[in-house]
């Protein structure tokens, strides 16, 4: 993301299904489906809500945000490697997206599932 962000592009719909992996004796990872994407300008901020709303950065939601909402499907993506679960659970994408500005995770919550 680093090299798009570079060239002034953010993608807004970073998740496991647009990640390509490389075969063992090609480590790589590469990144599919830019139809979210957008060009951005340094201190611009974007304000369209785009993206799947599990991954999807609290600024998003609030509809003023910039690159760096890719960093943070990133870490949800890293969460649910590591995890096993869904950072932040919900019935309905209002559940979510109500976790998600909540900002608290909680183990606890309906949807996490320890990795065995």
């Amino acid at each position: 993301m680093n090299y798009c962000h570079s060239k002034g592009i953010v993608h807004r719909d970073l998740k496991p299904e647009n990640l390509l992996f490389g075969s063992h004796d090609n480590l790589s990872i590469k990144v599919a489906d830019f139809g979210q994407s957008t060009f951005f300008k340094n201190d611009s901020m974007l304000h369209k809500v785009a993206g799947t709303y599990i991954y999807m950065a609290p600024e998003v939601i609030k509809e003023s945000y910039n690159e760096k909402c890719d960093i943070w499907s990133i870490g949800c993506i890293m969460f649910m490697i590591l995890a096993g679960a869904i950072p932040f659970p919900g019935d309905t994408d209002d559940d979510i997206k109500d976790r998600i500005l909540s900002g608290v995770f909680d183990k606890t919550r309906p949807g996490y599932k320890k990795r065995s």
